[in-house]
């Protein structure tokens, strides 16, 4: 294990080895060091215990030598006091992140989904582990189990994320494992449409099989809007005077950029339904 005094220029002299990752510890600070992997990437680590436990503290330059040295020296300090470190546990970040963020920040229906994307794809993983200690390569694995359904694995990055930035601005962590990551890739383009025969024919099983399911794809098809938005139509979003349908912000689907109002002009055929 390499140790070296610790500098600015020291450290930007620091060479990437050949294959690997080679960890240089600061002379100055035991249990103090700076990993580096192959590609270049530099990161600040602490270990600390007989287990030699490893945190990550952030990356070179992100971080700078003075704001990592500080961070090492109070938690080896704190090790030394109370034998442990004093940070918070994934579920509890997260409860907090939903109770003091997207409660008030968000609408209900995006509350639901950002609920339903931490708790199905990173809370079973990470459920006990201190934010401190995950690490870009557990976020990654994470997003990569949902890649079979793309849209799914890039809502679960953004939400992901979104928790992880909420929690440096909470300095609960110093940086997000997912800062240097890329958004999964999106979902491949449809390369075919129903025909107009095949449309007919769905209008026409949809016009047999009725109410409540069999309406909801007759709408869909003379409006254009979406499923989520059609299953939450009531009448009163139905104003007859002026022939439009407009559904409020709340009954939006939540990744819809767009987030006014939409009016839907209303044809005889939306009007028999």
């Amino acid at each position: 294990m390499p140790k070296i005094h610790f500098t600015d220029l020291a450290v930007k002299a620091l060479k990437a080895p050949p294959s690997g990752q080679t960890t240089y510890w600061d002379r100055s600070l035991p249990g103090f060091g700076i990993r580096i992997s192959r590609g270049g990437t530099r990161t600040w680590t602490v270990v600390h215990g007989q287990n030699r436990r490893r945190i990550t503290i952030g990356r070179y330059p992100a971080v700078s030598l003075q704001e990592a040295r500080a961070d090492a020296k109070r938690i080896l300090a704190e090790v030394a006091l109370t034998g442990t470190v004093t940070s918070i546990r994934f579920e509890d970040a997260l409860s907090l992140f939903l109770s003091t963020h997207c409660a008030v920040r968000n609408r209900p229906g995006t509350i639901k989904q950002t609920t339903r994307l931490l708790r199905r794809h990173f809370l079973p993983s990470l459920k006990n582990r201190l934010l401190h200690e995950i690490t870009t390569q557990e976020f990654a694995t994470i997003v990569d189990r949902a890649l079979a359904t793309p849209s799914e694995a890039r809502h679960a990055f953004a939400t992901g994320k979104m928790l992880f930035r909420w929690a440096v601005r909470r300095r609960y962590i110093r940086q997000s494992p997912a800062d240097s990551l890329l958004a999964p890739p999106k979902s491949p383009s449809r390369d075919r449409v129903l025909s107009d025969v095949e449309i007919a024919r769905v209008y026409s099983v949809a016009c047999k099989i009725g109410h409540p399911f069999g309406t909801i794809v007759q709408l869909l098809l003379l409006t254009g809007q979406r499923r989520t938005e059609i299953g939450s139509l009531r009448r009163s979003y139905i104003d007859a005077s002026t022939g439009t349908i407009t559904l409020p912000v709340k009954r939006i689907a939540m990744w819809t950029p767009d987030r006014r109002p939409i009016l839907t002009p209303r044809s005889p055929e939306v009007v028999s339904v």
